[in-house]
């Protein structure tokens, strides 16, 4: 199990590069589309989910903090919405940025958990969110989807499987000894 863990510096300039396929803004939704039926996605941040929701990609579990670069999301509004329609059950976790904390990583797995069984889940992180993109990388299951925004660029797209997985874990450990070393 996952404690408390800290970004260090090596991991944060690995993650300012995408973990996918960068699709950017100008992609054609018909393609996202293609990309994401019938799969499993998980969704990270507040924009990406909206952006799938609005195209009827409900994600099997979104993720989202209400903000967009640590602002307010002007479209915070309209995510609720569109989750309540959706039937989506709402988790709610506490999350520091540049970390991940116990909460938050029990959640996650709760919300993958709840989502094996069909269940729709919206996972609201009090604090930051992005980093729990890890997380449902290496605990979503191979052949799972998960998407999340790429600042100014567009959305990244992670297919996970094995390589993908292996890669997150060994960052996660990076996390974990840099815990360790504190």
């Amino acid at each position: 199990m996952i404690r408390a863990l800290h970004l260090p510096p090596g991991v944060r300039r690995r993650l300012k590069s995408p973990l996918g396929k960068l699709l950017d803004n100008s992609t054609p939704e018909e393609d996202l589309k293609e990309l994401l039926s019938g799969r499993v996605v998980y969704s990270v941040g507040d924009k990406v989910s909206l952006r799938l929701l609005r195209l009827s990609l409900c994600p099997q579990v979104a993720i989202f903090d209400w903000k967009t670069k640590r602002e307010p999301s002007p479209h915070a509004l309209e995510l609720k919405e569109r989750l309540v329609e959706a039937g989506y059950t709402f988790l709610r976790c506490k999350n520091p940025p540049g970390g991940i904390t116990e909460d938050a990583f029990g959640r996650v797995l709760e919300a993958i958990e709840r989502g094996r069984r069909g269940k729709r889940v919206a996972l609201e992180v009090e604090g930051e969110e992005d980093l729990l993109a890890l997380l449902f990388i290496r605990y979503g299951g191979e052949g799972s989807i998960v998407v999340y925004g790429q600042p100014d660029e567009g959305i990244v797209v992670v297919e996970v499987d094995s390589v993908t997985v292996k890669n997150i874990e060994a960052l996660l450990r990076q996390m974990e000894a840099d815990r360790n070393e504190n």
